[in-house]
């Protein structure tokens, strides 16, 4: 088997009216507690930037946290009901798994694009 630099899964949820019950609590408990559940580990703690009057800016919600394998991140349009989601891995893992975490917080009632990346 060839070495790869890992798996990136991409996702796309529309149809997310749960983002007006999320709160900051709920937003850092995800970026916490996904990483373990998917056999990652995080780094540090999350961070969560909020924009809502920044010039240029959608309003929304941005969260981050680093991996000892890379990174998951998020952004959020509350107004479109649509968060772009981002989970890198310098390893291969579960990406059914973690699709399946990831909707089950999210609870998309749209469409969702999803894409996993083999990295090189």
């Amino acid at each position: 088997m060839e070495a790869t630099a890992g798996e990136h899964l991409i996702m796309d949820l529309h149809g997310v009216t749960t983002l007006a019950k999320h709160n900051g609590h709920d937003l850092y408990r995800f970026l916490a507690d996904l990483p373990a559940a998917i056999g990652m580990q995080a780094v540090g703690t999350p961070q969560l930037v909020y924009l809502e009057n920044e010039p240029g800016s959608i309003p929304g919600v941005s969260g981050f946290i680093i991996l000892a394998e890379s990174h998951l991140s998020f952004h959020t349009w509350p107004e479109r009901q649509y968060v772009s989601l981002d989970l890198y891995s310098c390893r291969l893992f579960d990406t059914d798994l973690a699709r399946e975490k990831i909707r089950d917080f999210w609870q998309p009632t749209g469409e969702v694009t999803e894409q996993v990346l083999t990295r090189s």
